[in-house]
């Protein structure tokens, strides 16, 4: 299937294939996440205006590789060790590389590499280059949570790989109170819609025998998809539900069939590819 470019900036193009429309970054295509704790256990992020979003953003410390003529071929430890010390201002004895994938890729055909900094001594003021206002933050790990929430209160927008971060830091982050996704129960088996629920009348007398029986204050959060397959994108988001809104559980619905004809594996495979991929939430 050919690709057709529909418009084209300095940064980023908008792509067509067939019926699907997504963006590539015109550069490198690739980013690097800093996973920073300090030696006494504060985890480093940073606070900046995105203009995509029309305010202000937490983040991990982040940036593109060889996003520069002079970073051109750069390895992507060395942009991340880079982008730490530019934004932060901290160096790190230690960078190991922890995962990478596609943060969105029904979006745009960037991928994103993380990496855990240790051993962590500042050398430098950090707030990123001169195009950049960046604030840096450095809370307790046993904190991150309240201060993401108290600053999502505040109207600022939380970044879901800071969720991600604490993730790979061992901390649960969630509030005490919040449930794990549960995917043992069975839902609605597949009758004759893309999503695999036929909106028939007679279905809604039988909805207690369909669906698992709702826990707690009945709060649940859907999180549909194709799932083809669960990548690290979706874990994310089910992590950052569970820890930012006042659910109970949160209920995994990969569709029977794409609405729009897209082939996907099969949806018992894709079942049991998300019961893998979300049981680190259990």
């Amino acid at each position: 299937m050919t690709e057709e470019v529909m418009a084209e900036g300095k940064y980023l193009r908008l792509m067509r294939r067939g019926r699907w429309e997504y963006a590539e970054r015109t550069g490198d295509g690739r980013a690097v996440a800093i996973v920073a704790v300090t030696d006494d256990g504060r985890m480093v992020l940073v606070e900046q205006f995105r203009p995509a979003i029309g305010r202000r953003a937490i983040e991990l410390p982040a940036g593109l590789v060889g996003d520069r003529t002079e970073f051109e071929g750069e390895a992507l430890s060395v942009a991340a060790e880079r982008e730490l010390l530019e934004e932060t201002g901290y160096a790190a004895e230690q960078l190991e590389f922890l995962t990478d994938g596609p943060p969105s890729p029904g979006a745009i055909s960037e991928t994103i590499a993380f990496f855990r900094a240790t051993g962590l001594r500042r050398v430098a003021a950090g707030g990123g280059d001169e195009s950049e206002d960046i604030v840096v933050h450095e809370i307790p790990v046993a904190d991150v949570a309240q201060f993401l929430r108290e600053r999502e209160n505040a109207g600022i927008a939380i970044d879901s790989k800071v969720w991600g971060g604490l993730f790979f830091v061992g901390s649960t982050a969630a509030p005490p109170d919040r449930v794990p996704i549960d995917l043992s129960a069975t839902g609605p088996v597949r009758a004759d819609s893309p999503t695999g629920l036929a909106l028939r009348d007679e279905l809604f007398e039988r909805l207690d025998e369909i669906l698992p029986a709702l826990p707690e204050s009945g709060r649940v959060g859907i999180l549909g998809g194709t799932f083809n397959p669960p990548h690290v994108g979706h874990a994310l988001l089910a992590h950052a539900m569970l820890a930012t809104e006042q659910l109970d559980q949160v209920w995994v619905v990969p569709v029977f069939e794409h609405p729009f004809g897209k082939e996907s594996a099969a949806f018992e495979d894709r079942m049991e590819m998300c019961r893998r991929a979300f049981a680190h939430l259990g």
